[in-house]
């Protein structure tokens, strides 16, 4: 079972990146609140948390897990989506667990392509590292996870490409519903050029289950969040959903 909980807990630390084909800004006219914070479970243990931020720069993210037996499998993430004057966006995301540590950051011209992108350690570049490969119209994790917190329009998020610097995935809607009143979405997101994710695992798909709850400040606000990949669930749930923080990371 070692293997398999790792492969859980490192989807925790993942899930920010694990959320449009046009280069625009990923900022909604009826955006969500400054700061938003998710509860991150598996089976019912509380693993660490999720956090969102809207700054004026543009969306920022951090998870932390630091609640797994002996802290084995205790680690970090943080990404941000600076919106640059010219139309560009630059995107740097920082990894860090027990086991490696990895960089990331390129740049997304006006255009949508992908320019500039630096990993660090070296070892952990793939064929898709190479701006040139990389198709044109995708976009950056922190900015797709804007598309996931709030949603516009008041319905489920359109399916939209993602790049990280490592893969391009594709996020599919595959179906809507409604649960007591709230509108539930349910996603897949695919890998459609580049490794799968938790060597040796390989994973290339995950299905999403996200539960939106309707609040002042926004039309809709993502409260509880499911992701699937094999025999493990984790899970969003919110941590007082409505007192809204507005400190950094």
């Amino acid at each position: 079972m070692r293997r398999p909980l790792a492969a859980a807990l490192a989807l925790a630390l993942a899930l920010p990146a694990k959320a449009v084909c046009s280069q625009t800004s990923a900022l909604p006219d009826t955006g969500p609140p400054a700061a938003l914070t998710w509860r991150i479970t598996l089976a019912g243990l509380t693993l660490g948390t999720l956090r969102y931020e809207a700054r004026a720069t543009g969306p920022a993210l951090g998870s932390v897990v630091s609640q797994t037996p002996l802290g084995v499998f205790d680690g970090s993430f943080s990404a941000t989506a600076e919106h640059r004057a010219d139309g560009s966006i630059a995107y740097a995301s920082a990894s860090r667990t027990t086991r490696k540590t990895r960089d990331i950051s390129f740049v997304i011209d006006p255009a949508g392509r992908v320019q500039g992108v630096q990993i660090s350690p070296p070892d952990q570049r793939t064929p898709l590292s190479a701006a040139a490969r990389v198709p044109r119209g995708v976009i950056d994790p922190a900015s797709a996870f804007v598309r996931l917190v709030s949603p516009p329009g008041g319905d489920c998020p359109e399916g939209f490409a993602l790049y990280d610097g490592r893969r391009v995935v594709q996020v599919s809607l595959t179906g809507r519903h409604r649960r007591a009143g709230r509108l539930v979405c349910r996603m897949r997101y695919g890998i459609t050029a580049g490794p799968g994710h938790l060597s040796p695992l390989m994973l290339e798909e995950f299905r999403l289950e996200v539960e939106y709850a309707s609040v002042p400040e926004a039309s809709l606000i993502l409260d509880r969040l499911k992701l699937r990949a094999g025999l493990f669930t984790l899970r969003l749930g919110p941590v007082g959903i409505r007192n809204f923080r507005k400190e950094r990371f």
